[in-house]
């Protein structure tokens, strides 16, 4: 259940549909839609869905809130609505173009940061001088920018979702509790 696809609505909306009038689409032929449209980048599926303020109809089961990627590439003139017909022709792209994003689930990479996290607090407990701490501190900031950078990078050639926010919260969580937990100073005499 955790690794089901979800849509990426960061693509522009005009190079995964065509929106075109129904009368345009059945008194044109192949050859005029080609000619006057861009319609040889796209894929030649049809998807018919009624814009229901166009058509007049009160329906609001297939309007839904538009999303903030989407409100990018649309101009403030048009409508605010997201029609159901948009989302399934994102999804027919993704399909097509194998551009399905995959979300790694957080509890995955909480339990890799909690594992980890104790690692180096057993790393930091053994007699260091503080000053090779304050290197090590510096050193785990930097691969957690770095994690950050990874994460992004396999997002965008990979399509694979990894969280990134919790799961370095949860690294962090660990190294502070090593840093106020009290030193044991006992002295044998």
């Amino acid at each position: 259940m955790w690794l089901h696809p979800i849509i990426d609505f960061s693509i522009p909306p005009e190079t995964v549909f065509l929106r075109l009038p129904a009368w345009q689409l059945l008194e044109s032929s192949k050859d005029q839609l080609l000619a006057t449209t861009k319609l040889e980048k796209l894929s030649s599926i049809v998807i018919i869905a009624a814009a229901y303020r166009d058509a007049q109809l009160t329906v609001d089961k297939q309007n839904f809130p538009l999303p903030a990627a989407v409100s990018y590439w649309r101009s403030q003139k048009l409508r605010n609505v997201f029609i159901g017909g948009e989302i399934h022709a994102y999804m027919v792209h993704h399909f097509l173009s194998q551009r399905l994003v995959i979300p790694i689930p957080d509890l995955w990479l909480i339990g890799v940061a909690i594992v980890l996290g104790k690692g180096i607090v057993l790393i930091l407990e053994k007699k260091s001088p503080l000053r090779q701490q304050k290197g090590i501190f510096l050193f785990l900031f930097l691969l957690n920018i770095i994690y950050g950078l990874a994460s992004l990078q396999i997002y965008i050639t990979a399509a694979i979702l990894l969280p990134l926010f919790l799961p370095s919260l949860t690294f962090w969580v660990c190294i502070f509790f090593y840093l106020i937990k009290p030193k044991s100073t006992i002295k044998l005499v």
